[in-house]
């Protein structure tokens, strides 16, 4: 029996923003989308381990992309580019408040920077509705390394057993096999569940598949 339910932040319950932020930024430095992209998600992948700093990843940056270190603190500049592409999915978000009226505990899981959560309004309300958070920050690691480690804490937070936790990620932006195995995925049945472990997981494209899915387990909308 499913007592918990966690959903993944980004591509699910919000936009995804790095490619959103990414132009933000480069149209600052005048300088391709697609390089401040590569270059952000290489160098802020320390600050989301929380093994590094904003400033150490912004320089790394300018200095990989040969542009000046600006006078504007950086966190002024990331703050703007996330609000310009920030987006909500209310569909997702409704079907996790409808969760919680009906007693399931609910959490989200996110590679996340803790400055960006603590300054930005808008993903702390979010993240305030729910009863749990695994933030890739304070267990220094990412969601995507050590065959999806970061997911197995959603049972000692919510202080139930695995079997009894439900994750729900977004569709992939990527190939979905590649997801599949850097999270430590493997199929079970018409879901998949993580190696090594009793933890359960959802992969769906749209809401309406996500209703279908949940009723997989038992759970009704």
């Amino acid at each position: 029996m499913i007592k918990a339910v966690f959903f993944y932040l980004g591509g699910l319950l919000v936009e995804s923003q790095i490619s959103s932020m990414s132009k933000y930024i480069a149209n600052m430095f005048n300088v391709k989308p697609k390089q401040m992209e590569e270059s952000i998600v290489k160098h802020r992948a320390k600050v989301q381990r929380g093994t590094g700093t904003e400033e150490e990843m912004w320089i790394n940056v300018c200095k990989e992309l040969d542009i000046a270190v600006p006078n504007k603190p950086f966190r002024e500049i990331y703050d703007e580019a996330w609000d310009e592409g920030y987006k909500e999915f209310p569909e997702t978000i409704a079907i996790a408040k409808k969760l919680k009226e009906k007693g399931y505990k609910i959490g989200v899981i996110s590679n996340s920077e803790k400055k960006t959560i603590n300054s930005t309004k808008k993903i702390d309300r979010l993240i305030s509705m729910f009863d749990y958070s695994v933030l890739s920050y304070n267990y220094g690691l990412r969601a995507n390394e050590q065959n999806g480690k970061l997911f197995k804490y959603t049972s000692k937070v919510s202080k139930v057993k695995d079997e009894e936790v439900l994750i729900i990620l977004g569709k992939p932006k990527t190939n979905r096999l590649s997801v599949v195995e850097s999270l430590g995925l493997e199929k079970e049945g018409k879901h998949y569940k993580f190696k090594n472990s009793k933890l359960r997981a959802i992969i769906c494209p749209t809401t309406k598949k996500l209703i279908s899915n949940l009723k997989d387990f038992d759970i009704k909308i």
